[in-house]
């Protein structure tokens, strides 16, 4: 296959670029020898080569080139001419058309102005294609009544980028919690959004697969005292990779005492000896920015002697089935809380990571202020609701593990591909 296209900038002299999938290559060099006879300086822009590649790829840069002003006009040429001009249809400003003989590059150029000429290098003789281009370079467009139109087409250009703009400053999120109770919220377009394809999650009884060009993923679960006594190379044998490893809470009653978990030292050891890589959570009932950093003070003093292999997890919650210390705390003051657990985690070497779910994140946590820390989502819905980007999500409490008697959280961390 081949493919090329072309982007000629005309003033004084005209300056054209090529832009090749692999159907128009050899097209693409015969036409370059006709301009370097006839003077016509022009740049190449690829592709170099017959091997293989994506038509979309040159077709998005010549007319970004000319929505740039680099250029005044352009020339693709692939397969068929038809898939250059869908592509480059769809950038505001350019008039693409797929030409196939002399005649219609006229009309092409003196009733609609075309700025962008496809051509097929499947169906097109070098003399054809230098015949078509000539006769749509040196053809004047008609104005008047023609003009009218293309003012027409700009302004529907104009109107879908105002709706478009419209939608994504109120795009609204609707969503459940545990409960099934519906919400709906605005979506923060400050906030980054997940880069995942939702129907790319893959569910297989309590196992839960993800990958695309770019991501891959691992299991793994997370676990506290609750669990009991774990056997760790049972659950490395099920394929569970990491565990967090619940390293301390503070009560939620009134005088909020930090304690340890009484299981953390026996459970990092283990699990580490097992092969799984392993980070620690702190359940968190802070009220202010001092005891955040009391509880961070914690969390730093009992990790002495440990090497973590994943962050350190600030885990605020709300207390649903009794009275809580927390109950009056506002989202600002949790937003606050967190930066000064995270920033004290972080200065101390580790990594810091934000344990939420859908509730917090559109009504407690501002995750603009927190952009610099990642996300662990928990959310038991078959899809990750939120909008927002996340490394890991706990999907379900209610896990079968090998390894572990009664139900256990679960989650997949998504990992990116190394680059090539």
């Amino acid at each position: 296959m081949y493919q090329e296209r072309i982007l000629l900038t005309g003033k004084d002299i005209l300056e054209k670029e090529f832009k090749i999938d692999t159907r128009g290559y050899r097209l693409k060099e015969e036409i370059k020898k006709y301009f370097e006879e006839n003077s016509i300086e022009y740049e190449d822009y690829g592709t170099y080569s017959e091997e293989r590649t994506d038509y979309p790829i040159y077709a998005k840069k010549v007319a970004e080139a000319i929505q740039n002003k680099e250029c005044d006009c352009g020339i693709l040429v692939c397969r068929s001419g038809y898939g250059m001009t869908v592509v480059a249809n769809k950038f505001k400003g350019i008039r693409a058309a797929s030409i196939h003989d002399q005649e219609s590059a006229k009309y092409a150029k003196a009733d609609d102005d075309i700025n962008l000429l496809t051509l097929s290098g499947d169906n097109t003789t070098i003399k054809e294609a230098i015949e078509m281009i000539n006769a749509w370079l040196e053809t004047e467009f008609k104005g008047g009544r023609y003009k009218e139109r293309l003012d027409m087409l700009e302004k529907i250009e104009n109107e879908k980028e105002e709706e478009k703009e419209s939608e994504k400053e109120s795009e609204i999120l609707q969503f459940v919690d545990v409960y099934g109770q519906q919400y709906s919220v605005e979506i923060n377009q400050n906030i980054a959004k997940k880069q995942y394809n939702d129907t790319l999650f893959i569910h297989d009884g309590d196992r839960l697969t993800y990958a695309d060009e770019k991501y891959t993923s691992r299991l793994g679960i997370d676990v506290s005292y609750h669990q009991g006594e774990i056997d760790w190379k049972k659950v490395k044998a099920a394929g569970y990779d990491f565990a967090f490893i619940r390293i301390g809470y503070r009560g939620y009653a009134e005088a909020g005492t930090v304690n340890a978990d009484i299981r953390f030292d026996e459970y990092i050891q283990q699990a580490q000896n097992a092969g799984l890589d392993v980070g620690v959570y702190f359940f968190s009932q802070a009220v202010n920015e001092e005891e955040a950093r009391e509880e961070a003070k914690f969390v730093l003093d009992h990790l002495s002697g440990y090497n973590l292999q994943l962050p350190v997890v600030f885990d605020p919650e709300s207390i649903l089935d009794d009275d809580a210390r927390t109950d009056h705390v506002s989202g600002e003051q949790f937003t606050k809380n967190t930066e000064a657990f995270c920033s004290a985690i972080e200065a101390a070497g580790y990594d810091a990571m934000i344990y939420s779910n859908m509730l917090w994140e559109a009504y407690e946590l501002d995750l603009e202020k927190l952009s610099a820390y990642p996300v662990w989502y928990a959310d038991y819905e078959l899809k990750p609701q939120t909008p927002y980007h996340f490394e890991v999500w706990q999907y379900t409490n209610q896990g079968s593990v090998d390894g572990i008697n009664g139900r256990t959280d679960i989650n997949i961390q998504l990992i990116e591909k190394p680059s090539k």
